[in-house]
């Protein structure tokens, strides 16, 4: 009995460190896309001011 609740006590560490990994990795996923997304936007900024001085 004891083994079974050392046993189950286990897994729900290894579930808990599961998530813990899914979660890291989302989130470097999460930071690199942000990054992207923030050049994108500086991209579309820089060629938004350009179009407007030209249409001036």
């Amino acid at each position: 009995m004891a083994y079974f609740h050392l046993d189950k006590r286990k897994n729900k560490y290894a579930e808990i460190d599961g998530i813990r990994r899914r979660v890291r990795c989302y989130r470097l996923k999460q930071r690199k896309g942000g990054k992207s997304l923030a050049k994108w936007l500086i991209h579309i900024l820089s060629l938004a001011s350009l179009y407007m001085s030209w249409c001036k």
